[in-house]
Formats: C-alpha cells, structure tokens, sequence
C-alpha cells in the first residue's frame, strides 16, 4: 500500500491544480504501515485517476473525488507550526491581555487553502486568532488610543447535524490515551445511526437543519447516572480495548467488568431521583365530567376515562363490550354525556336478531340494553345504586 500511495501522490503533486506551486516533499510513511491492517479508516483515490476522463465525471463525483485526493495531499504534508503568543499590556493601571499567534511554516495549509481558493462556493472557516508583531518584554508602546464599544454575547448555536457529529468525535478525547485508534463517540461508521435512533425515540427532533432536544430528552439526561453520561466511560472502554488488542487484558475480565457496572447501576438506581420523579409522570388528560361516586373529575386518559382519585376506582373503559359488541365505541362525547346527563347519547348500536346483524339509535328498540348499561355503570361501591332520578335515553 505504501508504494501506491506514493505514486498517487507524486502524481497529484504535478496535477492537482492545489498543489501546483506548492513545494514539499511527503511523508506517506507518516500514514501507512503495510505492517499493521486491520480496518481501514482513509478514503483514498487510486491511479485509475490518471487514466480516467475527469471533464467526463458529473461535478458532484469531480467534487467528492477532488476533496478525497486534497486530503490525502495534506495528510502527507509537512506540519503546520506556529507560535502561541500572550501579551499582557499594562496602561493607566490597567491590565489588558491578548492572544495570538505567528505562523511559523505554512505546511498542509497551504495545501488546505490552495484547494479552498478553487472551490465556486467558498466554505465557511473558523476565525483565526490575530497574528501579532514581534514584542519584547517591557517594550513600550506608543502612541496608544482607546475606544468603548457597547457589545452583547450570544448563546452557543444549536446543534446541525454536521456540527453534532463533529462534537461527537471530539467527545472525550482529553480523556483517550493517544494510543487510541477510535477516539469520541462512536465510529464513523455508526455516529450518524445514532442520531436518527435518538430522533425515532423521540428524544431529539429536527427543526429545518436544528437539532432540539424534546422534553423527553431533556428528562431523560436530568435522570441519567453521570457515570453513563459521560465521555470518560467511552474512553476507558477504548483503553481497555486496546489493551485486549494487545494481549494485556482478558476479554472475559472486560466483560465481568461491564456486567458488575451495570449490576451496580441498577442496584443504586432503584428509586428515581429525589425530586426528579414528576419529569416522567403522565400529563393529565381533559376533564370529561364529574365522578358519580366521588365527586372528584373524571379525565380522559389513553385507555379511557379514570377518576382522578384513584382510590375511588370509577372508570370508563374505551373499549367496553358493551359497545364494542354492538359495533360502536366510547368516545369522549359519549362518556361526556354519560356523565352529565346519565343517558346515553343517541349513537349506532348493532343488535342480533334473527342471526342477521341488524343497527338500531339508542331510544329506538336499544333502550332496554342502554338502561342496563347505565345500571351496572353508575352502581355504587358495596351494590347500592346512583341516588338520582332512573336514567333516561335520549
């Protein structure tokens, strides 16, 4: 692999438009090692790009196929060395401190922005710190001014999905030894996953190209161990990993090592959070009426409709057989009704006769079936009945 690469390279040298002009001599050995493949982590282009018609490739594979090889230019350039500067100017009896830095040798920059200087639509870069003049200590400066400026500082921007996977390779990497092949969150392969599986659970959502966190999401990591929160533990995993890798550690002490954390996890977690239990607990639904035995509201919830003191224990289910074999359902009108008035709404109701399915409105020929639904529905605790006036179809 790393006479190919080496070829591909000297060859970009004299081709690629970014790299004309720009003199270095590559270190591909910097990123190969013909002895040690295991996965492969690199997109590189192969000589076929020297016989292949590039004015004949549509301009979003001329674009993919420009980026891979200026990347691998960079890759095999010198380094990009600079020296970081910070002042500390003394005036009026004021300290002021600044930062900056003086680029030493340009290295894969140059590479970097020749390649960015051929692009239609330039990308947009990050800020670089100001370079600063060549200072002494206890130089003076002369003549100084001084301006006030009225500013405001805005808050962080959202997460895009570009941005979200970068901060997810980032994740953790003070934490990582350098040894480390996989650094952050994930893989490059599987970080993308991960977002769209925190979107399916409704965790995150998208807004236009923002991801938000949802209420559920923002719960969830309220309740969260801070051992399973954290980068760090992705980090000491890696670590251990690559011990395996390298024969000095058991994979079967790795894995006792997961099963005990999660053991403990569990035994310590048994109980939510103090203070952080009404985060999961199901809003209330919509007041449908007044309880007949209690008193107390009956609300809608998603199997039907509860009184709000559960000890009371009146409920109306929606998928009641009493409906249900007869082809209708209680809906909230239905239940409202039933409750404000003691009579049931005029709806369809499906009765045998004669084995053939017949549909009769409540107050036409259903009424007998309606009175005994309302009886075994209103009874009281202990088999006393409603205490009002006999229920009525209407």
């Amino acid at each position: 692999m790393r006479a190919t690469v080496r070829a591909m390279v000297n060859y970009l040298q004299v081709n690629a438009p970014y790299a004309m002009g720009v003199g270095f001599t590559p270190d591909v050995e910097h990123i190969t090692n013909d002895a040690k493949v295991t996965d492969h982590h690199g997109l590189l282009p192969t000589m076929e790009i020297a016989a292949a018609d590039l004015e004949a490739l549509p301009a979003g594979e001329a674009a993919v196929l420009s980026l891979v090889a200026a990347r691998l230019l960079c890759a095999t350039a010198s380094a990009h060395k600079y020296e970081a500067v910070a002042v500390s100017v003394t005036c009026g009896g004021h300290t002021f401190k600044v930062t900056g830095k003086t680029v030493l040798t340009d290295g894969w920059k140059a590479i970097d922005a020749a390649y960015k200087a051929c692009l239609k639509e330039k990308p947009k870069t990050d800020k670089e710190p100001a370079a600063l003049p060549m200072l002494e200590s206890g130089q003076t400066i002369s003549p100084v001014s001084a301006v006030v400026e009225d500013g405001k500082t805005t808050p962080p921007a959202r997460f895009t999905e570009d941005t979200l996977l970068s901060a997810m390779e980032r994740a953790g990497a003070k934490d990582t030894s350098d040894a480390v092949e996989h650094k952050g969150l994930g893989t490059p392969a599987t970080r993308a996953g991960v977002i769209e599986k925190l979107v399916r659970g409704g965790f995150v959502q998208r807004q236009k190209r923002q991801l938000v966190p949802t209420t559920k999401g923002t719960n969830l990591v309220a309740v969260l161990p801070e051992a399973v929160k954290s980068p760090a533990l992705t980090a000491e995993w890696e670590e251990k990993l690559l011990r395996i890798e390298r024969g000095q550690l058991a994979p079967e002490a790795f894995m006792q090592g997961i099963a005990e954390m999660v053991a403990g996890l569990v035994r310590d977690h048994q109980t939510p959070v103090e203070g952080k239990k009404a985060l999961f607990a199901a809003p209330p639904g919509e007041v449908v009426g007044v309880c007949p035995r209690c008193g107390k509201d009956v609300r809608e919830g998603r199997k039907g409709f509860f009184c709000a003191d559960k000890s009371c224990g009146f409920a109306l289910w929606k998928n009641d057989r009493f409906f249900s074999a007869r082809g209708a359902s209680l809906t909230k009108a239905t239940a409202a009704a039933l409750l404000k008035r003691r009579a049931c709404p005029c709806v369809q109701l499906r009765v045998q006769k004669d084995r053939q399915a017949v549909r009769r409105r409540c107050g036409a020929g259903g009424h007998r079936e309606v009175h005994q639904f309302q009886a075994r529905l209103f009874r009281r605790k202990g088999g006393q009945g409603w205490k009002t006036a006999p229920a009525s179809v209407s």
